[in-house]
């Protein structure tokens, strides 16, 4: 009797513990902030990483001829590998479509300042099938 009541409750425990996982750590649909080098999942067949980030923009309290642009590298990951850049400059909401999901770039942080830091950028973005 003992044994069986030992089985039950172990047995529940799996199922439990199992109900709860997500097969992907980091899922696009449900993010708003993304950065450099991390792999973010679509669905179970479709991610992405992005692979670079070139950031040109003119910083703040200095005069410019141009505004600059940041330049971002995707890379797919599916049935196939494809790379993907796009650009994102200040004030115009960027957007672009990849086998049917919109990225829309809402921003990205930090905006460059004198003197010009090395700091990790992130891209606020929100994803929409």
């Amino acid at each position: 009797m003992m044994k069986m009541v030992f089985l039950s409750l172990s047995i529940l425990t799996l199922f439990i513990a199992c109900s709860g996982t997500d097969d992907c750590e980091n899922d696009a649909m449900k993010l708003t902030r993304f950065e450099k080098g991390i792999n973010y999942c679509l669905n179970d067949e479709l991610s992405f990483t992005m692979e670079d980030l070139k950031d040109s923009r003119c910083p703040t309290q200095v005069m410019c001829v141009w505004a600059g642009e940041v330049v971002i590298d995707v890379q797919f990951d599916g049935s196939t590998v494809q790379d993907t850049s796009f650009t994102y400059q200040k004030n115009i909401q960027e957007k672009f479509t990849y086998q049917g999901y919109e990225f829309v770039i809402d921003s990205i942080t930090p905006f460059p300042v004198v003197p010009i830091e090395n700091t990790a950028l992130t891209v606020h973005m929100h994803v929409v099938k």
